[in-house]
C-alpha cells in the first residue's frame, strides 16, 4: 500500500476503513462506551485505528487523522 512514501488507497482497504468508522461510531454511542484506564472515554477516531490494527493495518502507522480523513473522502464520493 506504500510506495514512496505515499499510501495507495486499495479498494478492500477502503472498505475495511469504512467498515471501522461504522463500528467505531456505534461503540461511542452505546451504553457502555470504551475507556481509558483513567475513566475517560475513547474517541471514535482513536477506536478507529485500534480496528484498523486489528484488521492488519497496524504495520501502516496510520494516524487517527488520516484513516478519519481518507473515511469521510470516501463518504463524499
Amino acid at each position: 500500500m506504500r510506495r514512496n512514501g505515499r499510501i495507495r488507497w486499495n479498494e478492500a482497504a477502503n472498505t475495511n476503513i469504512l467498515e471501522c468508522k461504522k463500528q467505531a461510531q456505534f461503540r461511542v454511542n452505546s451504553k457502555n462506551p470504551p475507556r481509558f484506564d483513567n475513566g475517560r472515554k475513547k474517541g471514535y477516531m482513536r477506536i478507529m485505528r485500534e480496528l484498523g490494527e486489528e484488521k492488519g493495518y497496524g504495520y501502516l502507522n496510520f494516524s487517527e487523522q488520516n484513516l478519519r480523513d481518507q473515511a469521510a473522502k470516501l463518504e463524499k464520493t
